[in-house]
């Protein structure tokens, strides 16, 4: 069959196979018919995040094609010819039924973390109102560029039907008007970034307005979100069932449990985050128990910042329907946990009591003993996600105790800090630029490893990962290593040295590690909103562009190894905390 013979009904789920934006913009020149089909796929989630290459400039791009898509084409199907399909008997008035229904789904998720900012020409924000007013069917929005919403683009939004998530900026310097968020009548998942005192005054008249499902507020160690405002807009959240509250320091646990105890739909989701010293957990934990306000709770996540919170947290989740649970140390916290008895029976604990439903345990800066890593993959059978701390030296124990499990499909494993750190904060740019690569290779001999006897360096190496994942389950999906992520691709192949005919050629399938192609984040990137806070949703001139791979994750070490090659130390300089989180191996 001629490749032009496809029948028209296919292209959808062809299409539909096709995840990044290149491989669509590719489709979209084939001809006249995958032009109409592969454009709604290529504009139905767009993203620009800061650390793209020409992000500015692929802004731009897009409030082109959109402003002629829809001021042009007249805001339809664009009107090329559909080619004649040979093989298919679809009348022409079905054919451009499937292909309108195709449209329908046109820009559903935008999400916008990068924006050029201009304060003389207003050429950008007027291209960008005229393309937004046309997106009927925007149903998520994501505008966190630091000074690049206007009070026209939130009308625009507010005026969007469809629109039911919204994430923005919550920094209006007299960008746009705070006023204008109480328009936003039909939101039901609500984000705001450090939000400024006008802003969080008029959060009551917008959770007042919306029927709010979830909320989630990020602040910057900011005292402007507190109890007093929690009171205030509890008896408005009656439907929530996610709350996130990081970087909250005037919040304790009476503005926390007032919101809960107003729920009525029941808390799926607890996200707290950067609290402060005097949040009294054990409090906290015996009002929620005495009046049963986590009786829904699916997902919880938690920085800690004392390892006197376990037995509380222990108490505080015994009742809760439990399927995720997010730990972590919280940040500049010191938190030395020793495997004793009483830390042991804190994991006992959350495994007997939640193992037949919890699907995803994540543990990151702070240590997590063996034996309870084996209890998870032993006793957990609904276990599909798995992010530890792990020693180098632990890696055979700990790949012993995974293989005893039959459903994980992600595992994510950190080495504690002190096994690799940064001595050398000086920018690779200060560095002497007569350095050759000979001298860089010659001291690459000189960088510590993580252990004497774990062979294992900073990053890694594909061959290394390989030798974990062929010991893991069948179910593997996804296995990463500090800041590396691969996709584990099964190949059938026939064994080597097997006949061609017989018994003997059976085929088989070989697990190989591939470059992660996925659009989304993997997960085990998203657990901090701390970092988030401390490094994403500041003003980007308060940023600096070098990020430290040593932020990503373990719990600091009193005592460091100082990297002494030039060449190492520039790969980690350039290595980005933020959005992505991981880096794959071709």
């Amino acid at each position: 069959m001629h490749f032009l013979d496809l029948p028209l009904d296919l292209l959808p789920p062809i299409l539909g196979e096709l995840l990044r934006p290149q491989h669509l913009a590719s489709a979209c020149l084939v001809n006249h018919t995958f032009n109409a089909f592969a454009t709604p796929a290529l504009y139905r989630a767009i993203s620009v995040f800061a650390w793209q290459k020409d992000s500015k400039a692929k802004v731009a791009n897009l409030r082109v094609g959109l402003h002629e898509i829809y001021c042009v084409a007249g805001g339809n199907a664009p009107q090329h010819p559909i080619e004649q399909c040979r093989c298919c008997e679809t009348p022409p008035n079905a054919r451009y039924t499937l292909l309108q229904n195709f449209w329908d789904g046109f820009l559903i998720v935008a999400e916008i973390r990068d924006f050029p900012k201009s304060t003389t020409n207003n050429d950008i924000d007027l291209l960008a109102t005229s393309a937004l007013r046309n997106c009927t069917n925007l149903r998520s929005c994501t505008w966190t560029r630091d000074g690049a919403l206007t009070s026209e683009i939130l009308q625009v939004l507010s005026s969007c039907d469809a629109l039911h998530e919204l994430e923005i900026n919550g920094r209006s310097a007299g960008r746009y008007d705070p006023r204008l968020l109480a328009s936003f009548r039909q939101i039901e998942k609500l984000s705001l970034i450090m939000p400024v005192s006008d802003v969080v005054r008029q959060l009551p008249r917008l959770v007042e307005a919306a029927t709010l499902s979830s909320l989630t507020l990020i602040c910057k160690m900011s005292p402007l979100v507190n109890d007093a405002r929690l009171m205030e807009i509890a008896p408005h959240l009656c439907s929530l069932q996610q709350l996130s509250l990081t970087g909250c320091p005037a919040v304790t646990h009476r503005g926390v449990f007032a919101v809960l105890r107003q729920n009525t739909v029941g808390i799926r989701s607890l996200s707290l985050e950067a609290l402060p010293a005097k949040f009294n957990m054990a409090a906290f934990a015996g009002a929620c128990t005495s009046a049963s306000v986590l009786s829904h709770l699916r997902s919880f996540t938690l920085s800690i910042p004392s390892s006197t919170w376990l037995a509380d947290i222990s108490s505080l989740l015994e009742a809760a329907p439990l399927e995720a649970v997010n730990l972590y140390a919280a940040q500049n916290s010191r938190i030395h946990l020793i495997f004793d008895d009483a830390y042991n029976a804190f994991w006992d604990g959350i495994i007997s009591r939640h193992a037949h439903r919890l699907q995803r345990v994540s543990v990151h800066r702070m240590p997590i003993p063996l034996s309870a890593i084996r209890d998870i993959c032993t006793r957990c059978a609904a276990l599909k996600q798995l992010f530890v701390v792990v020693d180098p030296e632990d890696l055979e124990e700990f790949t012993s105790a995974v293989s005893l499990s039959r459903s994980v499909a992600e595992i994510h494993i950190n080495f504690p800090q002190r096994c690799w750190s940064i001595g050398d904060t000086s920018s690779p740019e200060s560095e002497s630029e007569s350095e050759t690569e000979d001298s860089d290779s010659e001291r690459e001999a000189d960088v510590p490893s993580q252990t004497e006897s774990s062979g294992y360096g900073v990053f890694m190496t594909p061959a290394q990962a390989l030798a974990l994942v062929l010991r893991f389950p069948e179910s593997i999906q996804l296995f990463g290593c500090n800041s590396r992520v691969w996709k584990v691709q099964r190949t059938i192949r026939r064994p080597t040295g097997s006949d061609q005919l017989g018994t003997n050629g059976e085929l088989v399938a070989e697990r190989e590690l591939v470059r992660y192609d996925g659009i989304d984040i993997p997960e085990q990137f998203l657990v901090s909103e701390e970092h988030r806070v401390r490094q994403r949703h500041v003003p980007q001139n308060d940023r600096r562009d070098r990020l430290r791979v040593a932020l990503v994750a373990q719990p600091p070490q009193e005592k460091q190894v100082p990297i002494a090659n030039a060449s190492l130390k520039r790969r980690l300089a350039h290595t980005r905390v933020e959005y992505p989180w991981y880096w794959s191996e071709r």
